[in-house]
């Protein structure tokens, strides 16, 4: 998955955080792949690589919350404690593999997770 950072401030991480917040955390957009059966690998070390025009741009072999799993028990617990429900077909992010990485207009990106699959995304 992508994440697209979008803001509407020329730099939002010099904004207090009630302005980001405000600002739907500055996120743009998230870009889904296909359903993937479940990966033969630590979910928590990940293999990622972010190619950027087809040049490698980034790599990671670790989670920025370390295991996505524990995490996501946390939310549902938290979503079930203050509504009684967390709603089916909730999309969660449970942190970044490879952190912020930017793109100029007219950039390919890819996500390439190995066995776990890729994702692509043009920005025009």
């Amino acid at each position: 998955m992508i994440e697209v950072v979008e803001s509407r401030f020329a730099d939002f991480r010099a904004q207090d955080k009630l302005s980001v917040l405000a600002d739907c955390m500055s996120n743009g957009a998230l870009i889904v792949g296909a359903a993937a059966p479940w990966p033969n690998f630590d979910l928590a070390r990940p293999p990622a690589r972010i190619l950027i025009d087809g040049k490698l741009a980034a790599e990671a072999s670790s989670n920025s919350g370390g295991d996505p799993l524990r995490l996501l028990a946390e939310l549902v617990t938290y979503a079930v404690r203050r509504t009684g429900m967390l709603k089916a077909g909730t999309m969660v992010t449970t942190g970044s593999t490879t952190g912020m990485i930017f793109a100029t207009a007219g950039a390919n990106v890819v996500a390439d997770f190995g066995a776990f699959g890729r994702v692509e995304v043009a920005f025009g």
